[in-house]
């Protein structure tokens, strides 16, 4: 399969978030709009973020059918303003999703709109928790059967990367580009068992 047939596959797996340019303000956009019809929102920090909350609810049927929104906020110096634009709603409830270095930030917000408890903190981040749901050989199956296993072994056999260990070196090269980052939150959360998925993930779906 050649790069650009590859690339278009991958895209076609993202149909339905946004991808591209400006990728971030167009999918804030989408979900504010489709927030105003939510009976509960989700605030997290970027669009893979957003697709893992979406795959989460999908396993346990719940989703936008159900008014459940995820909504990407661009980063998390944006919580507190995205906060205030749901807390005059009495009908709405708002939870969070986080990596722990932007914990403090979810935090202070949180607190500051009487939500202390609603938000949910990845250790370290979302990508390394859906990884450690896997043994090693089982992510190599799910790399190779989306045809990438010969870029991972790239950058495995780059000097900076070749005596990591396997999850370091599958956290970098996932996290590497936006649409890859995308796509593996839908493909490891699909493909996990049920008892292995992040706990923060498993917690918030719960609440909600």
């Amino acid at each position: 399969m050649s790069n650009t047939a590859r690339r278009a596959r991958h895209v076609a797996q993202l149909d339905g978030y946004e991808t591209g340019a400006d990728a971030h303000l167009r999918a804030t956009e989408a979900a504010l709009a489709a927030a105003a019809e939510a009976t509960v929102v989700v605030l997290v920090e970027g669009i893979s973020d957003q697709i893992a909350v979406d795959a989460m609810l999908a396993r346990s049927e719940r989703g936008v059918d159900d008014h459940v929104v995820a909504v990407p906020i661009g980063g998390a110096q944006a919580v507190d303003n995205a906060l205030a634009t749901f807390s005059e709603r009495d009908d709405l409830m708002v939870f969070g999703l986080c990596d722990h270095a932007e914990a403090n930030f979810f935090a202070d917000a949180f607190a500051a709109h009487g939500l202390d408890g609603n938000y949910f903190v990845c250790n370290p981040d979302l990508e390394a928790e859906l990884i450690a749901a896997f043994e090693p050989d089982e992510l190599e199956s799910l790399i190779e059967a989306q045809g990438e296993l010969k870029s991972l072994r790239i950058m495995q056999k780059q000097a900076a990367w070749r005596d990591r260990p396997f999850a370091e070196q599958v956290h970098r090269w996932i996290r590497a580009r936006a649409l890859r980052s995308s796509r593996y939150a839908s493909v490891l959360i699909t493909a996990a068992d049920e008892e292995r998925l992040p706990r923060p993930l498993r917690e918030l779906t719960s609440r909600i």
